[in-house]
């Protein structure tokens, strides 16, 4: 996945105001060129932005309010809406060589309010979430210094100014625990959907925890040679569903697929679909950073993804009913040699989806952010 591995973005919606908030990060092989927060006025048509060390923008109808850079090695890679209408970002810092923790907050207005790095060093898939009590939990994962193969996964709880109040580290006898989001329970436990491996096969995986971190249950799911979870969200239902790839069920030279899950906040499977795109023959995944999944007025859900095509990758929208079936597809078709990569999604008032995805060309990345109607046609 060598666009997935270049760029990425998070993004959150404002009902009211109808604005966008866009997280950028940029890597350049080994070398990140910072964080760079966007917040956009959205209208009927989509905006391209070009993105190489500065940027530059082409707008139809839409205006760049203001954008922001976090410099100092910093590299974001999650950004959820606060209580007071602020925004909470998590990442690492590589400004010591060690990458760890970071998390900054701020106002609309891009001014930051406070920014911590912290002790413990993560890095990879995180996510960052508000709790009732104005604090936060941010998940992480981190090497296990006594295996320096394992990576662990890390839950810190942080008070509202941002500084950690506990911290819990998991392990698993299979060796490899990487995290993708976290789900607070209405008696304030929490959910935490990860990947697991060990020396053959991936699987899904959860564990519920109460306030303090404490391990009620873990579950596996899904074991395939090649299965990624990536995200998850809550339906009308009260159940959660679990997206990602998997190769379950394949033979031979393991391609994945889209892979969703419906289980209850106990863990148990309901229902499970993997799903073809277009080709058996050809891998199609849900990428962990990048891709979303949301249940859509109709109760069925929508999610983004990307195949292989030759020499290059191939965005797609996937609609499903409520019992994860297939009912539309719609392609991101890049000009050669482009990578395009779908990022996040959201169903508008009026029914129609934005999309917000990627393109890499020899030139540079740019963003693109796409209208599509309720039935996967672009507008």
């Amino acid at each position: 996945m060598e666009g997935a591995e270049k760029v990425g973005w998070e993004g959150c919606k404002d009902q009211k105001n109808g604005r966008y908030k866009v997280i950028f990060i940029q890597k350049n092989k080994a070398a990140y060129y910072g964080c760079f927060v966007f917040l956009l006025h959205l209208g009927m048509k989509g905006i391209l932005l070009l993105l190489f060390t500065l940027i530059a923008s082409q707008s139809y109808g839409q205006s760049i309010i203001w954008e922001k850079k976090f410099t100092g090695g910093k590299i974001h890679v999650n950004i959820n809406k606060t209580a007071d209408s602020s925004f909470i970002v998590s990442g690492t810092s590589n400004i010591t060589g060690n990458y760890p923790a970071h998390v900054a907050k701020f106002a609309w207005d891009g001014n930051v309010i406070w920014q911590k790095t912290g002790k413990i060093l993560v890095t990879g898939e995180q996510d960052i979430q508000q709790i009732s009590d104005g604090g936060y939990l941010f998940s992480g994962v981190k090497r296990n210094f006594s295996s320096p193969n394992v990576w662990d996964i890390i839950i810190q709880k942080l008070n509202p100014a941002g500084d950690m109040v506990w911290h819990q580290v998991y392990s698993t006898p299979l060796g490899y625990d990487y995290t993708n989001r976290l789900f607070i329970t209405g008696n304030s436990d929490i959910i935490n959907l990860g990947t697991t491996e060990d020396n053959t096969y991936h699987y899904y995986s959860l564990r519920r925890t109460d306030s303090l971190g404490n391990t009620l249950w873990f579950k596996n799911y899904a074991k395939g040679y090649n299965t990624l979870a990536s995200n998850m969200v809550l339906n009308r239902q009260g159940n959660l569903v679990l997206a990602g790839s998997s190769s379950i069920g394949n033979v031979g030279f393991p391609y994945y697929h889209p892979y969703l899950i419906e289980v209850n906040l106990n863990g148990d499977s309901i229902r499970s679909n993997k799903i073809i795109v277009k080709d058996n023959d050809y891998n199609e995944i849900v990428e962990r950073f990048f891709n979303n999944i949301e249940q859509t007025t109709d109760g069925g859900y929508i999610f983004g993804g990307n195949m292989d095509s030759a020499n290059y990758h191939i965005g797609f929208v996937v609609k499903t009913d409520s019992l994860l079936e297939k009912q539309w597809i719609y392609f991101h078709q890049p000009e050669f040699p482009n990578s395009q990569v779908v990022s996040r999604i959201a169903q508008m008032q009026d029914s129609t989806y934005l999309l917000l995805s990627s393109v890499e060309d020899n030139f540079g990345n740019k963003i693109i952010i796409t209208r599509i109607s309720q039935t996967g046609q672009l507008i």
